[in-house]
Formats: C-alpha cells, sequence, structure tokens
C-alpha cells in the first residue's frame, strides 16, 4: 500500500478543510515524514481519518454508542467527512467515510469505496451480504482488507501503530511477529502457494491412489491366456470354414435331389402318356375287328364308304399308334434311366442326410465354441485396452506426482532457509529505530521507482 493523499474536515480539532497530498511537492520527495505538534493539535487525528477512511473505525473508536466512530465529529458541526486515496497492487483506490447530523441530532454515518483509475463504484455498503464472496457484495471494511491483504487487526499492528502499540508489536510473540512481517512483506504468499501445492499434492495422491484401486480390482489376464483364446479362435475359424465347405457340399445334394424328383415327375408323366396311348391302341383294335366283319358282310354300299373312311381313319390311328409306340418305347428308355437314376439319388440323398445330421451338429457345437470364444476374445481385448489406459494413466500420474514432489521439496527448502534466516537474525535491540528506517528506506526506493518510471514514460 503507498498513501497518496488525505482529505478531512470537521474531524475532532480540524475544523476547516485539511489536505496532505503525498504524491506532489515537497512530500513526494521526503525519505522520512514526521508529523509533530502539541498536544491536542490534531496528530493523532489524522491517524484516526486514515482508519475510519479504509476501515470506519479507529483504534480508539470501533464499537457502538459512545466508542462509535462517528464521535469524531467535531462538537457544533453538521458534517464531516475523511477521504484516502491510496495505491495497491498497480491500481489507485478512494475510500471515503462521511459523518452527518440530522435535526433530532442524531448522527449517521456512509462509505463509500471507488476506483479511482476508472471512476467505478466498488461498494458502498457498510455491512457485507450474508455470504458474500464478490467485492461488491462486501462492506468498504471487507473490501479494503481483501484489497490490502491486511484486515483491521493486522492493519493497525504493522502498517499503522497506534499510540504505545510498538512496544506491543515488539513484545508480541514470534508467530504474531512472523504473520505482521509476511502480511507487510508478502512473504504470506509463499505460504498460500505452499498450501496450493500441498492440496494439488493431496489430489495427485488421491487420483493415484483411485487409479491403483480400479487397476488393482481388474482381474489379472496373462500374455499365455491371451495367446490361448487367440489359438483358439483360430482353430475355430478353420473349423467354420471346414463347416462351409461341407455346407456347399450339401447345398449341391440338395440340388442334386431336386433334380431326382423332377426325374421322378418326368417319369410319371410318361407313364401315363404310355397309358393313354395304350388305351387308344385298344380302341384302334377293337375298330379294325369291327371293319373287318363289316367287310365280310358285304353289306350295303354306305357301309363299304364307312369302312373305306374307317380304313383312312385306321391307317392315321396305325400311325398314330406306330408314334405312340415309339414314344412310349421312349418313355419307357427314360423311365428305366429315370429309375435307376432315381435310385442313385435317392441313395446318395440318404446319405448326404446322415453326413448333413452330422455336419449340423458339429456346426452347431462349432457355432457355440465360436460365440464363447469371441465372447472370451472380447472380454481380453477390453482387459488389455483397461490395462493399457491404466499403465499411461499410473505413467502420467507419476511423472505428476515427481513434479509436484520436486516442486513442493524446492519450496520446502526456501521456507527452510527463510525460517533460518529468521532464526539467525534476530530483532536486534534498536529495532524500533532500523525498522523507522527500513520503512523510510523502503517508501525512498518506491517514490524513486515511481519517478523513475514517470519520467521514462
Amino acid at each position: 500500500m503507498k498513501l497518496l493523499k488525505i482529505r478531512l474536515k470537521n474531524l475532532n480539532s480540524f475544523r476547516n478543510e485539511v489536505e496532505l497530498n503525498f504524491a506532489a511537492e515537497p512530500l513526494n520527495d521526503s525519505s522520512l515524514l514526521a508529523i509533530t505538534g502539541p498536544t491536542g493539535s490534531g496528530k493523532t487525528t489524522l491517524l484516526d481519518a486514515l482508519c475510519v477512511a479504509l476501515y470506519n473505525k479507529t483504534p480508539r473508536l470501533g464499537g457502538k454508542g459512545s466508542r462509535s466512530a462517528v464521535n469524531l465529529l467535531r462538537q457544533g458541526a453538521n458534517e464531516g467527512f475523511s477521504e484516502v486515496l491510496f495505491e495497491a497492487n498497480g491500481n489507485r483506490y478512494l475510500a471515503e467515510w462521511t459523518v452527518k447530523r440530522n435535526r433530532k441530532g442524531n448522527l449517521t454515518q456512509s462509505a463509500k469505496l471507488i476506483n479511482a483509475d476508472t471512476g467505478e463504484l466498488i461498494t458502498q455498503r457498510l455491512t457485507p451480504r450474508r455470504g458474500a464472496e464478490e467485492i461488491e457484495d462486501m462492506s468498504v471494511e471487507g473490501a479494503v482488507s481483501k484489497i490490502l491483504g491486511l484486515d483491521f487487526s493486522a492493519f493497525c499492528r504493522s502498517v499503522m501503530l497506534a499510540q504505545g502499540e510498538f512496544a506491543a508489536f515488539l513484545k508480541a510473540e514470534p508467530e504474531k511477529k512472523r504473520e505482521i512481517l509476511e502480511a507487510t512483506t508478502g512473504m504470506d504468499l509463499y505460504e498460500q502457494l505452499k498450501d496450493v501445492l500441498n492440496d494439488k499434492v493431496k489430489d495427485v495422491e488421491g487420483v493415484y491412489n483411485q487409479s491403483e484401486s480400479e487397476l488393482n480390482a481388474v482381474p489379472p489376464v496373462s500374455r499365455e491366456e491371451i495367446d490361448s483364446t487367440q489359438e483358439l479362435l483360430e482353430q475355430l475359424s478353420k473349423k467354420l470354414e471346414q463347416l462351409n465347405s461341407e455346407r456347399e457340399e450339401i447345398a449341391q445334394a440338395r440340388d442334386l435331389e431336386t433334380q431326382r424328383a423332377r426325374a421322378h415327375e418326368q417319369l410319371l408323366s410318361a407313364q401315363d402318356n404310355w397309358e393313354k396311348l395304350f388305351a387308344q391302341k385298344r380302341g384302334i383294335e377293337k375298330l379294325e375287328k369291327e371293319i373287318e366283319a363289316g367287310r365280310r358282310a358285304g353289306n350295303i354300299r354306305a357301309e363299304r364308304d364307312a369302312f373305306e373312311i374307317e380304313k383312312d381313319n385306321l391307317n392315321r390311328a396305325e400311325i398314330v399308334a406306330k408314334q405312340a409306340e415309339k414314344m412310349l418305347n421312349a418313355s419307357q428308355g427314360e423311365y428305366e434311366q429315370s429309375k435307376t437314376l432315381f435310385a442313385n439319388v435317392d441313395l446318395e440323398l440318404q446319405k448326404a442326410k446322415e453326413e448333413s445330421q452330422e455336419k449340423m451338429a458339429l456346426l452347431d457345437a462349432a457355432r457355440e465354441e465360436e460365440i464363447q470364444a469371441q465372447g472370451q476374445l472380447s472380454q481380453a481385448e477390453e482387459r488389455l485396452k483397461e490395462i493399457e489406459k491404466s499403465e499411461k494413466t499410473i505413467v502420467e500420474l507419476n511423472n505428476l506426482i515427481k513434479t509436484k514432489s520436486d516442486e513442493k521439496n524446492l519450496l520446502q527448502r526456501q521456507i527452510e532457509k527463510d525460517e533460518k534466516f529468521l532464526r539467525e537474525n534476530p530483532l536486534p535491540p534498536n529495532s524500533e529505530r532500523l525498522f523507522a528506517e527500513a520503512s523510510a528506506t523502503v517508501s525512498t526506493l518506491k517514490s524513486m521507482e515511481r519517478t523513475s518510471q514517470e519520467k521514462s514514460t
């Protein structure tokens, strides 16, 4: 924190408006600033004005009633204020505190915190919202504490020591002194980094332990089991190919049976035709006998004409009979061939059926073995993938743990070195004077650095 300006009015002994600009001549070039004066001249009031603008209370007035900060208002005045312009974390902020007296004589106070670089109002609350996490929901005191990294108590113990409280700082326990020095020098950042690193190490260890548990929960699968499963799968694949070949042979036998059935149908059709032709032959023979009887009787011309006609019909019937006989002979030949073929095909069919039933049983058994092997192979492949994934995760976690462990060891060595330095270099008897000189030197260096930066720009 760097104090840039204080402006106040009607606070205790200050009746008129007073402004102290630490960023302008001659105060900006001063390495050490002393506020002197007789008792009651307002030295402490300047410090109270600084505190009340930032935290809405002072070391002397931090309660209610007679200990409320509103009692800073000068007697007889109706309104007073304090404004503090300060720089922190590279930004400028304006903290305002105002007290007013209403018609009934009661005193009320208000506060504001403004971003001096942008003019944006950050907060004007005296009390924070419940569960406030965003800075605009905090009180002015909470917002200032978050920006400076110091609450009111730490601010009074380090940045501003009220009357009689510097001795309390010197007499404080080493742990308290360490907290104050860390807050003022920014060393608490290393503690925060240490806590964050420890949390990350715990998270990584948790992930590692969880991954290790999951890996241990995976049933072990040896390379021999995987090779055995793959070999079994190859055997089943070969057996499946053999069964497919046998299936093709069965299909061919089925086609042969279809041809045999078709030949049988042709045989039945030829036999039916032969029976029809044989019936026609008998009719013709009967007709020949009747014609012969008519011819012998030599009855009438009409019968002779009929005889001639029937003779022609007989000739034609003989031709047809001869053709039918030829067809019958051919059909009988075909019938014999078909009968022989049917017998052979029927024998082959019975044999094919027997082989088919045996092969179908083998095929069903092979299919079941193939399904089981496929399931075992899928499980093995999934386990292999899980093992590879777990191994990769373990390698990544081991690398991360090693990196974080190296960082942790580095930070631990730095912390031990700092603690050793603090143990070996305790505060000397004249620490009060050295502290004041160190503060003045730091202030001078920061002023010179800022002046140099402004000149360079």
